[in-house]
């Protein structure tokens, strides 16, 4: 399951990666930002009649055991772990879309980088994620999940320091 969790997660980071090389290379090839859009749109299209083609396979019945909604939400609440673990949650949404945001801004106005370096810093981000989540899924086997994330959570904490002391783009 944990390694299923990080292949899910590889896969948005790709696509993490990969949209803003293809934003740039529509925009070079004289595009514009309806242009990507449109393009988006088509792409999503053509994804929705791929997905409605594959059987979906379901698991058994637990009609009976079924809890109501606000009785789940009941439940979350008062769990501790459940909000811990949304705190991470949390966390880890801020440091990553909006981190980028950010950082790209950061890189323009205070360390006045170029945009091809601005735009390798944030390709070096993209590709850390995926090499980071390749390493996460190959150490499901060796450490238990809070492990893995007790790891994680140092090393973004020291990269992120390290990020916020530098004054070099590069």
């Amino acid at each position: 399951r944990d390694a299923l969790m990080a292949r899910w997660t590889l896969l948005g980071e790709v696509g993490d990666l990969i949209t803003p090389i293809m934003l740039s290379t529509i925009m070079l090839a004289g595009g514009s930002w309806r242009g990507a859009m449109i393009i988006a749109g088509i792409t999503f299209l053509l994804q929705a009649i791929a997905m409605a083609r594959v059987p979906w396979r379901t698991g058994p019945s637990f009609e009976e055991d079924e809890m109501g909604v606000l009785e789940m939400l009941k439940q979350g609440v008062r769990n501790v772990r459940v909000w811990g673990w949304s705190f991470g949650v949390a966390l880890c949404s801020l440091m990553d879309e909006t981190f980028v945001a950010f950082a790209a801004l950061r890189l323009r106005d205070e360390l006045s980088a170029s945009r091809l370096s601005t735009d390798a810093a944030l390709v070096a981000y993209g590709l850390g994620g995926v090499l980071g989540l390749l390493l996460s899924e190959r150490l499901t086997r060796r450490l238990s999940p809070n492990a893995q994330l007790l790891i994680a959570g140092v090393g973004n904490i020291a990269v992120f320091v390290g990020w916020l002391l530098t004054n070099n783009a590069w």
